[in-house]
């Protein structure tokens, strides 16, 4: 999978991200494997307090037939 996005210091000094998963390449039984996704989450603590966060992910995926 391959993530691209944005994050945003808010005035309350947390940050927020968000973005869009795309898959690269797959190996194996997961040759050929096509798929999307979204992600959202945010830092639980400020940059400088250590580097919990969370995050809220949906994939799709679609293997081919075998």
């Amino acid at each position: 999978m391959q993530y691209e996005g944005n994050s945003i210091v808010g005035q309350d000094g947390i940050t927020r991200f968000e973005g869009e998963y795309i898959s690269t390449h797959g190996a194996g039984k997961y040759e050929g494997i096509k798929g999307t996704g979204s992600l959202k989450g945010q830092r639980v603590n400020l940059m400088e307090g250590g580097g919990e966060s969370y995050y809220d992910s949906k994939l799709s995926f679609v293997l081919p037939a075998q």
